[in-house]
């Protein structure tokens, strides 16, 4: 049952952004393999990078207009942004901070990493169905600049007209960095609404 409710929450952030379930899934294969310390301290390593590219893509669903690069001094900064109840704030951190002492910690072992690891899946998957059902979060797949790999990435939207003469807005996302940019979401709402 353990298994099934982990690889449902992979699933889920897998959706959402599949670099971060890749990651969370390498580390639950380094923890199958894994007896010693370096070993887990490796969990550690991948685990915290999987919460720094799901900060990132949470900043640019945020819709932010601040040009920032994420880093693992930052992820805590962007759980704050996103999350409104402070228990579930707490919660998320103290699991990313888990994972910050892992991967230094010389006398941690493979039940320690075992614990981090799948409360960093269940926290993920937790924290994207709450801003899915606050409305706050969108599915797009760009989180980085396919053109220059930045991730100062911002929602734009533009007005089109239709062949009636009709606005229609639609969202764009565009990058601030090389001017990139794609249609998202399609439209945003009818001229009649």
């Amino acid at each position: 049952m353990q298994q099934d409710i982990i690889k449902e929450a992979l699933e889920n952030i897998d959706d959402y952004h599949p670099l971060v379930s890749r990651k969370l899934k390498l580390a639950i294969d380094q923890l199958e393999k894994s007896d010693e310390t370096e070993e887990w301290q490796q969990t550690g390593i991948l685990v915290r990078d999987a919460w720094i590219e799901f900060a990132q893509k949470l900043w640019v669903d945020r819709g932010s207009d601040e040009e920032v690069d994420i880093g693992a001094n930052d992820v805590k900064t962007v759980l704050r942004a996103v999350i409104r109840d402070d228990e579930i704030f707490k919660l998320t951190c103290s699991v990313f901070k888990l994972a910050l002492k892992i991967q230094h910690d010389r006398n941690v072992f493979g039940g320690i990493a075992r614990w981090c690891v799948f409360m960093t899946a269940l926290s993920m998957e937790m924290l994207l169905n709450l801003l899915r059902k606050q409305g706050e979060l969108s599915k797009s797949k760009y989180y980085k600049c396919p053109m220059c790999g930045s991730i100062k990435l911002s929602r734009v939207t533009k007005g089109v007209t239709d062949f009636d003469g009709f606005p229609i807005p639609m969202e764009y996302i565009e990058c601030k960095k090389c001017g990139w940019n794609i249609e998202e979401t399609g439209l945003t709402s009818l001229p009649f609404e």
